[in-house]
């Protein structure tokens, strides 16, 4: 159980991030590195700024952790559901609700959207988000930031930059 902790020690950090040598500026060098281009739309980019955020506010509190990886993952799925309603090629839904995150990612893979990822990200990233979700956490801090960069790197594909070609 980790009480509240004291309005006294809010603003230290959370002395589990010592034994992974990762110190306040470097783990937000790590966080900044994974900002996200102006090509993503403003909605998808603030839901993964959040996810920035509680990484770095880790360093106050561990346990933050789990939540920004959480973040992080919810992030993914609006970027793909984003960029699969923007779709006009996309077939009508057989369904009366919109695809899940498995769904959506299987989508993205048969578009070519995330081409170069490996595609047993349509089994991990939901299981990852499901466990998340329901409390089962157990990365390590640095798993933690790999995951998070990683959903960065995913949704940065799903909006890449206009191809500008020279005027001939």
């Amino acid at each position: 159980m980790e009480p509240l902790k004291s309005f006294e020690t809010l603003t230290e950090a959370d002395g589990r991030w010592a034994f992974f040598r990762v110190s306040l500026p470097k783990l937000y060098q790590i966080v900044e590195e994974m900002t996200l281009s102006e090509d993503v739309p403003e909605r998808v980019l603030v839901q993964f700024q959040q996810a920035q955020h509680l990484l770095i506010y880790s360093h106050l509190q561990f346990s933050l952790l789990s939540v920004a990886l959480t973040q992080a993952l919810i992030a993914v799925e609006f970027a793909l559901m984003t960029r699969w309603k923007n779709d006009t090629t996309r077939p009508p839904s057989k369904y009366k609700s919109e695809p899940g995150l498995k769904k959506l990612l299987e989508f993205a893979f048969e578009k070519d959207w995330l081409q170069g990822f490996d595609e047993g990200l349509i089994t991990l990233i939901p299981e990852l988000r499901n466990a998340s979700a329901h409390g089962e956490y157990s990365l390590t801090p640095i798993d933690t930031l790999d995951l998070a960069q990683l959903c960065g790197q995913l949704i940065q594909k799903l909006f890449p930059s206009p191809v500008i070609t020279p005027d001939l």
